[in-house]
């Protein structure tokens, strides 16, 4: 197997929950750290400070955001850090259900389905959606404006060299370098996740 996450890079965990249900949901984006750079609790804070500050109110209400981990390359073997805290949606629209997303396209400029990632926000507020799925066309520019913010404040931030997108390496491709994020865009169907319904 390849390096997935190479020296100097980081996998930043986002983790949400959701009141009265205990199962946690996670997201993640990737970025290039400037060489020798520290992950630490002020790091993840300030990924958490973003997330908040941008991402948090496309979830409706019941939503927080608990923790950050940051893991650092080589893949499970480098540093780590976290914060965990709790910072609740500001948005007071009911949630639709949580198999239900937002997401979120990350492209790099480059063709092919390996140079696109995707970023999953759980339980978008009610009434953004109609039946088929699309989200209001007027709530979709100011989801992608937001979408936009946070990924302007991550490459931002001091230590950042770049937001990256890995990839998933193997045997017939081993060491497969990340790719760097051009941009974050909101896709006008909202993603839903298969459940398994047991009798």
């Amino acid at each position: 197997m390849g390096t997935r996450i190479p020296v100097d890079f980081v996998e930043v965990l986002f983790e949400l929950n959701l009141a009265g249900d205990s199962e946690k949901m996670f997201t993640s984006y990737g970025v290039q750290m400037v060489p020798g750079s520290q992950l630490s609790l002020a790091l993840a804070q300030t990924f958490a400070d973003a997330y908040q500050a941008h991402l948090l109110g496309l979830s409706g209400s019941g939503y927080s955001l608990t923790g950050v981990y940051l893991n650092g390359g080589p893949d499970d073997t480098g540093p780590q850090a976290s914060w965990n805290g709790s910072y609740l949606t500001p948005t007071t629209d009911p949630a639709t259900p949580s198999n239900t997303a937002v997401l979120l396209q990350k492209r790099t400029g480059l063709r092919g389905r390996r140079n696109r990632g995707r970023m999953y926000i759980p339980g978008p507020p009610d009434g953004l959606l109609d039946a088929r799925g699309q989200i209001n066309a007027f709530e979709l520019v100011t989801y992608q404006q937001s979408a936009a913010n946070f990924h302007a404040a991550i490459e931002a931030f001091g230590g950042v060299v770049d937001a990256m997108l890995f990839h998933t390496t193997g045997p017939a491709e081993p060491g497969v370098p990340p790719t760097k994020i051009t941009s974050l865009t909101v896709a006008s169907v909202a993603a839903t996740q298969r459940r398994r319904m047991r009798p």
